[in-house]
């Protein structure tokens, strides 16, 4: 929701020195639209996820992404490589990550593809099916 962390981040704000192509989506009912229509991704959950497939399916697309250091998280991200672990509920580290990103289009692009790497080397259909079969070993 727009809210006073949201408006730290908006081109508006002559306080921030942010491009004027920041853009917050909102709400977007089709996740295949929202990854295309986005640069980065934000996991902001306040339960423990014991995964966090909105951050792998974000990686998967070549998207950044910014989550709380919280529940299995940290285990998807690799901090300033694949994306942004801040601390949880920081909203503030949120924001000047979020500005940080934005101001380093080159950055957004490399964590983009380095989390397309991560997500298909470490949890793609072959690494999937490969752990199907030593479980099935048991």
């Amino acid at each position: 929701p727009q809210n006073q962390h949201t408006d730290k981040l908006l081109p508006r704000n002559e306080k921030v020195q942010v491009r004027k192509n920041l853009t917050l989506e909102g709400y977007v009912s089709d996740p295949e639209k929202a990854l295309e229509s986005l640069d980065v991704v934000l996991n902001l959950s306040h339960c423990k996820e014991t995964f966090g497939r909105t951050i792998l399916e974000a990686m998967a697309a070549g998207r950044a992404t910014i989550c709380y250091e919280w529940g299995g998280l940290p285990e998807l991200v690799v901090p300033e490589e694949t994306g942004v672990l801040v601390p949880f509920r920081d909203i503030d580290s949120v924001a000047d990550s979020i500005i940080a990103m934005v101001n380093n289009s080159t950055r957004l692009k490399e964590m983009g593809l380095a989390g397309r790497e991560r997500a298909v080397n470490n949890f793609g259909r072959d690494q999937f099916n490969a752990s199907l079969i030593k479980a099935s070993q048991y």
